[in-house]
């Protein structure tokens, strides 16, 4: 997740989608931006003993659905242009499945969002910011993304998203109703919960997140933030554990890179 990845963020997160989704990284990787990496001391474990990532050291949490923190190794200003240049956006044919795990045709769901074509609800710019996670897009996260967001125009913040969008697989996610703010009309909750896998986590990785979204002057829902009152859950499965499952449970599209 500050990229439920706000999604709202992840930060899927995201949503993909700062303080923003919770989701885990494993010591010396970066978060994702709209994915806040940060010490989070209320997070609920329910991985694995030995194998979870609880014993892999400091665990960085992302929002929304992150930036570097200074855990990875320097590099030079060439080197990172160059690895940054190496990640290309992955854009899915119109009648492929949406990455957002709708079930619907990428054409029908994301892509008319993701062109700029017409403005999204809530819960649409939730899905479409975890599908721009999946599809290395990190000028829609930023594009979605409320200027009081904690990241937003903070130096390096693309290559932050890029770096997190190729270090992880995004292989589910769920998204709830919408909850209107009694007090304040523009604003909505959206509770998700995404699925990531990758090598550097030693499997998969499960968040959830109750985001919050605003509706701007310009009638454009922006995720803010999580919500502060919502406490978050990461489930880290591991890589023994998560192959075991993949004949039986596993979700469509879940598997590890």
């Amino acid at each position: 997740m500050s990229s439920r990845f706000a999604l709202g963020a992840v930060w899927l997160l995201t949503g993909v989608c700062g303080r923003a989704a919770a989701f885990v990284v494993s010591p010396g990787l970066p978060a994702a931006p709209g994915m806040q990496p940060q010490l989070h001391p209320t997070q609920r474990w329910s991985g694995p003993g030995p194998s979870s990532s609880r014993q892999q050291g400091p665990i960085l949490l992302a929002k929304g659905f992150g930036d570097d923190k200074g855990r990875s190794k320097p590099a030079t200003k060439r080197n990172k242009d160059n690895k940054m240049a190496k990640i290309k956006t992955k854009t899915p044919a119109a009648s492929a499945p949406c990455p957002c795990f709708s079930g619907n045709p990428y054409g029908d769901c994301c892509k008319p969002f993701h062109d700029g074509e017409k403005s999204a609800q809530p819960v649409q710019v939730m899905r479409a910011r975890y599908a721009a996670y999946a599809c290395n897009m990190p000028q829609f996260i930023m594009k979605t993304t409320h200027p009081d967001h904690e990241d937003f125009g903070k130096p390096g913040w693309r290559d932050s998203i890029l770096v997190f969008c190729n270090n992880y697989k995004f292989t589910g996610l769920e998204v709830g109703q919408p909850e209107e703010d009694q007090d304040t009309p523009d604003k909505v909750y959206v509770y998700f919960t995404a699925m990531m896998a990758g090598a550097k986590v030693g499997g998969a990785v499960s968040f959830d997140e109750r985001s919050v979204f605003v509706l701007t002057d310009d009638g454009e829902w922006l995720y803010r933030a999580p919500d502060a009152n919502y406490k978050e859950s990461v489930n880290v499965i591991s890589k023994r554990k998560y192959n075991a499952a993949a004949k039986t449970d596993r979700p469509s599209g879940f598997s590890a890179r």
